[in-house]
């Protein structure tokens, strides 16, 4: 048989491979968090981490975002641009919960 080695590989020679970065993440996919998403005490909105290493297709190559996150009150989709606890964590986690 040749050496077809299946699609994907199209594009690479247009543009540098990139790929996520080697990093486990602190939450699966599926975990119930809180994400700051305004300033203050009050800037938390929970959510729900639906996808690892986001990327909007108008990033440079090689930026990503750890999470990609569906929040509660809405059907928006945000992402977590770091995998910090002043940026994301998990629900009921925060100094302010009750």
């Amino acid at each position: 048989g040749g050496g077809f080695m299946g699609g994907g590989d199209d594009d690479a020679r247009h543009q540098p491979r990139t790929s996520p970065p080697d990093v486990e993440l602190r939450f699966s996919v599926g975990d119930r968090v809180e994400c700051r998403v305004a300033r203050g005490p009050d800037g938390w909105a929970p959510g729900t981490v639906v996808a690892h290493w986001f990327r909007n297709p108008d990033w440079p190559p090689g930026k990503y975002a750890p999470y990609q996150i569906k929040l509660d009150d809405s059907e928006n989709l945000i992402f977590a641009p770091k995998d910090r606890d002043d940026v994301i964590r998990l629900v009921g986690s925060g100094a302010d919960a009750r």
